[in-house]
C-alpha cells in the first residue's frame, strides 16, 4: 500500500434479531486495526479488534480489546480491485467477544455470504476514493438462526486506489433485523 492511508472503515451490517412483537431490534459494533486484503481469491480482514457493543436498549460496553473481528468473502468474479469488482458469495463473518466488560465470551455472529457481493468505487468531492463492499449473509447470532443479513464495508483510501492492502483505523457494525423462522 505505500505511503496510503486508510482514512475511514464503516461496517454496517443488518443481523436479524427480533423482540415477541416483531419489533427490529439493533445491536451496533465497533473495532479498529487488522488489515483488509485483497486479491482474485477475494477480499478479507483478520484480526480487527472489537472495541464497542450497543445493545438494543443502547446500553454501550466499550473497551480497548473486548474481541475480534473477520470478514473473507469468495472470490473476484468480474472487475478490477482498483476500479469496482464483484465477488462470488460463500467465504465467512465473524464477531466474537473475549469475555471483558459485560460481554460473554463466545462468538456473538458467525454465517456467511449467501449472494454474489459487490465492490464499488466513488470519487469524492475532495478527490479522495471510497470504495463500498455490499452483500447478504446468513448464519447465527448469539446462537440462533438468522438470515438476510445486510452487510456494507465502506473503505476510503485517500487519493490514492486500493491496490490489495489497507490498514483498518476503525469501522463500525449495525445489527438490525428478525430472527430466521427456519
Amino acid at each position: 500500500m505505500g505511503n496510503k492511508l486508510l482514512l475511514l472503515v464503516i461496517l454496517a451490517l443488518a443481523i436479524p434479531v427480533v423482540a415477541h412483537d416483531h419489533d427490529t431490534d439493533q445491536v451496533t459494533f465497533t473495532d479498529t486495526g487488522g488489515v483488509l486484503k485483497g486479491s482474485s481469491k477475494g477480499l478479507s480482514i483478520n484480526a480487527s479488534t472489537l472495541t464497542a457493543v450497543i445493545g438494543p436498549d443502547k446500553h454501550a460496553v466499550t473497551g480497548a480489546n473486548l474481541g475480534s473481528f473477520s470478514l473473507s468473502t469468495g472470490k473476484l468474479t468480474s472487475g478490477m480491485l482498483g476500479t469496482g469488482a464483484k465477488f462470488a458469495g460463500g467465504g465467512s463473518l465473524c464477531i466474537a467477544a473475549n469475555g471483558k466488560g459485560d460481554l460473554r465470551a463466545g462468538t456473538l455472529f458467525q454465517g456467511s455470504f449467501t449472494a454474489p457481493l459487490s465492490w464499488s468505487l466513488t470519487t469524492l468531492s475532495n478527490g479522495t476514493h471510497q470504495y463500498t463492499l455490499a452483500g447478504t449473509a446468513s448464519g447465527r447470532y448469539l446462537g440462533f438462526a438468522v438470515k438476510n443479513v445486510s452487510v456494507q464495508l465502506i473503505l476510503n483510501t485517500g487519493r490514492g486506489f486500493y491496490d490489495g492492502a489497507a490498514t483498518v483505523y476503525s469501522g463500525s457494525t449495525i445489527a438490525t433485523g428478525q430472527l430466521d423462522s427456519d
